[in-house]
Parts: structure tokens; C-alpha cells; sequence
């Protein structure tokens, strides 16, 4: 049951994520471009893409889990 969760937890963060950096990027984003340790997330850019700073939140919520991704661009 916590691994479950544990799976549950890291699918919707890495959701999140993609999700957030559509606006910046205007692409897709693989599941391999994003690395997970907890709530810390690393994404890894292409070549010439900026490079980002990614806040992971998690909540329980009614029975379920809410997770949320805030994607801060890195300053040149």
C-alpha cells in the first residue's frame, strides 16, 4: 500500500511538472527528463533551453492527493 502511494505520489509530480513547463518550453517533455528524489525535482534541458528551478508541493485532500509544480526560470 505505501509503495502504492509512493508510485501514485511520483506519477502526479512528474504530471505537474510536464504541465508546468509547457508554457516555457512549447514542447513536450519525455519522462526521462525529469528526475524525482522525494519532492525534489531536477529537470535536465536540451541543448539551448533555460534551465529551471522546480518547487514540488504534495497535500492530502479529501481521500485523495494534490500535487502541485511551480516552475521558476534561472536568471542568465
Amino acid at each position: 500500500d505505501a509503495r502504492s502511494r509512493a508510485v501514485l505520489a511520483a506519477f502526479a509530480a512528474k504530471e505537474a511538472i510536464y504541465k508546468a513547463l509547457d508554457p516555457w518550453l512549447g514542447r513536450l517533455v519525455s519522462f526521462q527528463e525529469v528526475e524525482l528524489d522525494g519532492l525534489v525535482a531536477t529537470f535536465s534541458p536540451r541543448a539551448g533551453e533555460p534551465s529551471f528551478d522546480i518547487e514540488v508541493h504534495d497535500e492530502p485532500l479529501a481521500g485523495h492527493l494534490l500535487v502541485t509544480a511551480r516552475v521558476l526560470r534561472r536568471a542568465a
